[in-house]
């Protein structure tokens, strides 16, 4: 069943419009450019929360990479997938754990903005399956896996502003 919502999504509603859209989304939201905007929103300091935020995406995308290590889903195959490292493990999905994660924070700290943040995050679930680089409950699964995450970094914001302290007292 799985596979077969995820081969519609895939397969019934391509077109160039959300090809490039989906090729955007892929590298923009890749790992290395997320967490060096991340990073950079961090050094320059646009908000003062911004550690949490840093270390939400940090907390999901490490425990995504555990269970990927233990569950070891083989990725769909639709076709031509340049913008997907095959050899990696396809549940849950980092993109989308790690957007959910950082959305719960922002829109914590923005809450009038929180369907943007939000929003964004389905568009990168839905473009992760779109691209043939996750099944659905791959997606589905790294949303909540992001959500909850979150959650728990805002209940434990305390220990990770501390955690930022020593790390600011090390770093001087």
């Amino acid at each position: 069943m799985d596979e077969y919502f995820s081969f519609l999504i895939y397969s019934s509603l391509r077109s160039s419009f959300l090809d490039f859209f989906a090729s955007i989304f892929n590298v923009v939201f890749s790992f290395p450019i997320f967490f060096a905007f991340l990073l950079v929103f961090y050094v320059v300091g646009i908000n003062k929360k911004r550690f949490v935020v840093l270390f939400s995406f940090l907390l999901s995308s490490a425990v995504t990479f555990l269970i990927k290590l233990i569950v070891n889903r083989t990725r769909p195959y639709y076709g031509n997938l340049n913008v997907v490292n095959m050899s990696s493990s396809s549940f849950p999905s980092g993109h989308t754990s790690a957007i959910f994660a950082v959305a719960v924070i922002l829109s914590y700290y923005y809450p009038k903005k929180k369907y943007i943040f939000y929003s964004l995050g389905f568009l990168i679930g839905f473009f992760r399956i779109y691209s043939g680089a996750h099944y659905l409950s791959d997606v589905i699964f790294g949303a909540f896996l992001g959500w909850v995450i979150g959650i728990f970094v805002l209940k434990h914001e305390d220990k990770v502003e501390n955690l930022n302290k020593k790390i600011q007292e090390h770093i001087k």
